[in-house]
């Protein structure tokens, strides 16, 4: 198959990595990067021997045969939505590192904007590629647990990450959207109403909770209890942050991510060694779930395969974190 040219915006943390991981993938051609920060773009250019810009529009002028954008930028409106208007504009499919926007009046100009044009959009949802996950979707398929009745989710982050990121974002925007994603994956259900809660004694110096959680009851009748916090400290040990159960007729399905299988034991600190999600292998090569990710959603933009999420199930979830967002407000159960 001949390599996909591919651009990356977004020099953050994903950006960063995604780039790296599309310099080493066969099915990647890396055409070009792009972000803020003279330095950083020019020291990742550098690295990576592609070409850096500051500039969205500039890149896309210089290199008018890109074959697929990968954003991964800031989801706030101002930012996000303009860098997809002009991508769509441009004819290009567009590779998302969500969520799709932090609105669902954005989400719906983008997706509806996509649509028109004829431009794919496919969300890089990560739990879809995460072999627990994979599992546990083919288990439910095969009916080895009946009809599930219901979910409990929990998907937690440390602290630390929130007052690096100084509570710009609610975590329900962070991180509950993958957990949403995922969600109405492995039910094969939609939303159709949602209930918020967060204790006032864990609101922070910012304006959003340390913890949300949320009752979700789905069209079906299942029910889902999704638990997200920035409050997990920063202790010795590996700290579960990741835990699924999924209640059926016929049995049940259980993942946790107390353990990566390899811990590093020091006199002051214990750290566990990622061996599933980012794992570097054989002197920093990439392996697991991103390298996956990416090498098959761009083996969708090369065959025309449909990727398993697109901007439509991009926007389904948008509407439930603004739901999450409303019910916190409101203390009402909000219908979707």
């Amino acid at each position: 198959m001949e390599p996909v040219r591919i651009a990356m915006l977004g020099m953050g943390r994903m950006g960063t990595d995604l780039a790296r991981i599309c310099k080493e993938l066969p099915q990647a051609n890396l055409t070009a990067i792009c972000g803020h920060g003279e330095k950083k773009v020019a020291d990742l250019a550098g690295e990576l021997e592609v070409p850096g810009y500051l500039d969205t529009s500039e890149m896309l002028a210089k290199h008018s045969d890109l074959e697929v954008v990968c954003i991964a930028t800031q989801s706030t409106d101002h930012v996000r939505l303009p860098v997809c208007l002009e991508i769509i504009e441009a004819g290009i499919p567009i590779m998302l590192e969500g969520p799709l926007a932090m609105s669902v009046s954005a989400a719906e100009q983008i997706v509806e904007t996509a649509e028109k044009a004829g431009v794919p959009i496919l969300m890089n949802e990560t739990l879809h590629f995460e072999p627990r996950f994979a599992g546990a979707s083919k288990a439910i398929a095969d009916g080895e647990i009946g009809e599930i009745l219901h979910l409990y989710l929990r998907h937690n982050l440390r602290r630390e990450l929130a007052e690096f990121r100084k509570w710009e974002f609610s975590i329900v925007w962070e991180i509950a959207w993958h957990d949403l994603a995922a969600l109405r994956w492995l039910t094969g259900r939609e939303v159709s109403k949602v209930v918020a809660r967060s204790p006032e004694k864990d609101a922070n110096a910012g304006s959003h909770p340390a913890v949300v959680a949320a009752f979700l009851t789905f069209d079906d009748g299942t029910l889902a209890v999704l638990e997200n916090a920035w409050g997990t400290p920063q202790v010795m040990g590996p700290v579960p942050n990741l835990v699924l159960e999924i209640r059926g007729t016929e049995g049940v399905i259980d993942i946790s991510q107390a353990e990566t299988g390899a811990v590093v034991f020091r006199p002051e600190s214990v750290r566990a060694i990622d061996t599933n999600i980012r794992p570097a292998v054989h002197g920093g090569h990439w392996a697991g779930v991103y390298r996956d990710q990416t090498a098959y959603l761009l083996h969708c933009v090369r065959t025309g395969a449909p990727p398993p999420t697109d901007g439509r199930d991009g926007l389904a979830e948008v509407r439930i974190c603004d739901a999450i967002h409303r019910s916190l407000q409101t203390g009402e159960e909000i219908a979707l």
